[in-house]
């Protein structure tokens, strides 16, 4: 009786382990997924020179704002025209890191629009 309690307990067990390596396989091919944390760096550096692509003077910090068990938070400074900037922030998106905007400050003129953002780079648990 033990013996095929124990055959049946494996079937279960193999049955769930092919399920979650599928959902696994799923949510890994997915655009706009959370990042390993050795990425982060790596995810900035495109937004960053995504923003250089668009014509803007890019400056952003080396270091999170502060710490976020799910994300790490950065601050953007942007300056350029407007034009220039929407286009940026519509085609911000990087690769396939999930990204959000926490905080957009925008000040100045049509030609020369000073832009301060903060970017949560969200990162696997």
């Amino acid at each position: 009786m033990d013996y095929r309690a124990t055959i049946e307990k494996n079937n279960e067990m193999a049955i769930e382990i092919e399920a979650y390596s599928k959902l696994a396989a799923k949510v890994n091919d997915s655009s706009c997924r959370a990042v390993q944390s050795e990425q982060v760096q790596m995810v900035l550096g495109d937004i960053i020179q995504k923003g250089k692509d668009f014509g803007l003077v890019v400056k952003a910090g080396e270091k999170p704002l502060y710490p976020d068990d799910t994300a790490s938070i950065y601050e953007i400074q942007l300056k350029g025209s407007w034009k220039r900037t929407a286009m940026y922030l519509e085609n911000m998106q990087t690769k396939d890191a999930l990204l959000s905007i926490r905080m957009l400050d925008m000040q100045g003129t049509d030609e020369n629009l000073e832009t301060k953002l903060q970017i949560k780079i969200y990162t696997k648990g």
